[in-house]
């Protein structure tokens, strides 16, 4: 059914073109029209999507790093919305290896403008970073702009990590 639909959509596309070389006056030059890009169909859900204004927040543990007894978190905040942030304070918890807590810490990210990305390095004190095996993003304790509180947050927000370590929510 689909593969009828496109080819149907292309013998149109070729009617279309054959009649959109325009003659101009005499003397003038032949004027072509270029031919349209071939229709590809999208699943109605995609095409929803992208009529849907942007509203993605990423979080990332990029990097741990032992400085002295405290394990130092480089912590990536990606803000992919158009909404400058005043604040964005994720709650964290970090297991060791046998999925023990052994870390609580808040990230927290202070006037971050509308399309921009930002790192912030947090100390779990006591804690070695040999020993972290997993994160949990908690909650979010303050998500706001310069006006008010921004419900759901934790919804529009996708974790990731590099290397070994793992952050999940």
């Amino acid at each position: 059914m689909k593969a009828k639909k496109i080819e149907w959509i292309g013998f149109l596309v070729s009617i279309l073109f054959s009649f959109s070389v325009a003659y101009a006056e005499e003397g003038d030059a032949v004027v072509e029209e270029e031919q349209p890009a071939a229709v590809v169909e999208e699943p109605a859900s995609e095409a929803v999507a992208e009529q849907q204004p942007t509203r993605e927040l990423y979080l990332e543990i990029n990097k741990l790093e032992q400085r002295d007894e405290s394990c130092i978190a480089y912590v990536r905040f990606n803000n992919k919305t158009d909404t400058s942030f005043a604040e964005f304070k994720p709650e964290l918890f970090a297991f060791n290896k046998d999925d023990i807590i052994t870390a609580h810490f808040a990230a927290i990210f202070s006037d971050v403008p509308a399309n921009k990305t930002v790192v912030k390095l947090v100390s779990m004190k006591n804690t070695n970073c040999d020993n972290v095996g997993s994160i949990l993003l908690n909650k979010i304790l303050s998500c706001r702009d310069s006006e008010s509180s921004i419900d759901g947050c934790m919804r529009f927000l996708t974790t990731g990590a590099k290397g070994a370590i793992k952050l999940f929510k």
